[in-house]
């Protein structure tokens, strides 16, 4: 992705007539500036449960764009347009992050898992409200981000939300390291009031995205070795990332073992599962692996039975120890869900529980 280097002042003062139509957009945005940024606050809150949900370690900002900087977003948007008649709500519809949230992955890696859940958490303006992904990468810059455009589902739009309906808000996905290289590069160098790099800083913004690079590989390796660490300690589990460190190792086949991490910690902290020697105790007895692929398969015998396929299992997951936990307390999980939830949408841990209550009632014991 390449800025032009534009300069807004000079966009006004040679165009009046661009005046004429962005001063109304703008007056119209102040107005309803504290709604984006209630929608903002709203989709920012929501990646950062995304976050600790899946242990992934990252930052989430959120903010409404200023007025300032939406008049001069608006005078690049009709640099060389010819006049004709815009409506003030046809102007804004056209700037994509009125409502903005940045989501800064400690890795590059985590940048596409990031991606995968905003996908699966949120709605979008794309067709059959998908939400809509555009990757940002310009190699020569070392610029690299991805853009996904959502809107909140219906599910949360709800109290005191309503009024987010149909207002989708741009989030923008990038390691810490890249965020610090694009920052730069954009403020010091690419704005537009700066003029033209000269060829020594584009030499070393370039020594900077290779540094950016060689950084990603240390943080890489220091996560690791913070998990070698957790793995030997004792005691409760403190949060996500340190319960998937300790018990990631008990299942080598789930790849991605943070995925669905919390709900699952949550559920043997129910049950006073705390410490992986408790969890070792009570589920983990025998041949325990082959036993929760057993479970599996035995999950999708069921779900060919009764054609549900409204939630499924995830074998790259922690739903390798979750099936065994189901196996054993499946009703006990489910009427603690209704209990806490007696009418809406059951969590998926829940709609799981129940599925598995259903293969222990089936002939044959379901499986």
């Amino acid at each position: 992705m390449v800025r032009r280097a534009t300069d807004p002042a000079g966009v006004a003062d040679g165009a009046p007539e661009a005046r004429e139509f962005i001063a109304p957009a703008v007056a119209r945005y102040r107005r309803e500036q504290d709604r984006y940024a209630k929608l903002a606050d709203a989709v920012a809150e929501k990646c950062r449960r995304l976050l600790e949900a899946n242990a992934i370690l990252g930052t989430v900002d959120a903010r409404a764009k200023g007025p300032g900087s939406l008049e001069r977003k608006l005078g690049e948007l009709l640099a060389g347009e010819p006049p004709g008649d815009r409506a003030p709500a046809d102007l804004l519809d056209r700037v994509s992050d009125l409502a903005g949230v940045r989501v800064k992955t400690y890795v590059e890696a985590d940048r596409d898992k990031v991606v995968e859940d905003i996908c699966l958490a949120f709605d979008g303006p794309g067709e059959g409200g998908a939400v809509e992904v555009e990757v940002k990468a310009a190699p020569s810059r070392n610029y690299r981000a991805i853009h996904c455009q959502v809107m909140l589902p219906p599910q949360d739009l709800t109290g005191r939300w309503a009024n987010l309906r149909d207002t989708s808000c741009e989030i923008q996905v990038c390691s810490l390291l890249a965020h610090v290289w694009n920052e730069i590069e954009h403020n010091l160098v690419y704005k537009a009031a700066n003029g033209r790099p000269s060829g020594e800083e584009m030499d070393l913004l370039s020594a900077l995205g290779s540094l950016t690079r060689q950084g990603d590989e240390v943080l890489n390796a220091l996560i690791a070795a913070t998990r070698r660490r957790l793995a030997r300690r004792t005691g409760a589990f403190t949060d996500t990332f340190d319960f998937a460190a300790r018990m990631r190792e008990r299942f080598p086949m789930a790849h991605n073992f943070e995925m669905h991490a919390l709900a699952l910690l949550e559920e043997l902290r129910a049950f006073g599962l705390t410490t992986p020697q408790q969890v070792e105790e009570h589920l983990l007895a025998g041949d325990y692996q082959q036993e929760s692929w057993n479970l599996f398969e035995a999950f999708r015998a069921h779900q060919l039975r009764t054609d549900d396929w409204g939630v499924v299992l995830d074998p790259g997951s922690s739903d390798h120890l979750l099936v065994l936990l189901l196996a054993r307390r499946a009703p006990e999980v489910l009427r603690r869900h209704q209990s806490d939830k007696p009418r809406g949408r059951l969590p998926r841990i829940a709609r799981l529980a129940r599925r598995f209550a259903e293969m222990a009632a089936a002939p044959a014991g379901g499986r």
